[in-house]
């Protein structure tokens, strides 16, 4: 069985583009997603779904079992359109840092465009907000330049939900996820191994990426 959605966008670029100018795809020698997937013991988990633009690492992947797909609320989309086109597909709802799996017993967990920091936090006016969004982002970045250890971040969701997945997955389980170099480098200091990434040029002054990282 495979993932419900085909990837959009990143799919467009690459079969439109040219690569090394349009997008930049990269994968470790000897590394097959199938026949790693094939090799894994534990259920596999989307976080945040499901997503409607898939994800380009999936696209030619067949699951030996079905994938659970949780989201972190009941309608997540602001779209009430949204909400009863996808929220058929969501079979639990979750808190991605606390996930509800003992240590080193899930096989594959991916996530996609999850918010910087958790929704679930109390913000009374803009200033506020935009004090947060920016010790998220500083928490993210610290991470990854290796001056701030992964646990002791107070706000960043992609670091939180960065040490759950690293906590929760077996040894040589898989993380699929997205985002700019910060969360890339965010996960190696997490203890994650990059495996594969492709990076498309979009209308953001920076690369991004959806990477396969391994524990």
């Amino acid at each position: 069985m495979r993932y419900p959605f085909k990837s959009g966008r990143i799919r467009k670029i690459v079969n439109q583009g040219t690569e090394g100018v349009d997008y930049l795809f990269w994968r470790e020698k000897g590394f097959d997603i199938q026949k790693t997937i094939n090799g894994l013991q534990g259920e596999i988990l989307e976080i945040g779904g499901p997503t409607p633009d898939g994800y380009f690492f999936l696209d030619e992947v067949n699951f030996t079992r079905k994938a659970i797909i949780a989201n972190l609320e009941e309608k997540p989309w602001e779209a009430e359109e949204y909400n009863q086109k996808y929220a058929r597909y969501v079979d639990k709802i979750i808190d991605v840092r606390e996930l509800p799996y003992a240590d080193g017993t899930l096989g594959m967990i991916f996530f996609s465009g999850l918010t910087v920091y958790s929704d679930d936090i109390k913000v009374s006016s803009q200033k506020q907000a935009d004090g947060l969004l920016h010790k998220a982002y500083s928490e993210l970045e610290a991470v990854g330049l290796g001056i701030l250890k992964p646990a002791d971040a107070e706000v960043s969701l992609r670091v939180m939900a960065g040490l759950e997945a690293y906590r929760s997955l077996e040894s040589g389980g898989l993380l699929i996820t997205d985002g700019y170099l910060p969360e890339l480098l965010a996960l190696e200091r997490i203890g994650f191994k990059r495996k594969a990434l492709i990076s498309v040029y979009d209308d953001q002054p920076t690369l991004y990426y959806e990477m396969v990282f391994e524990k």
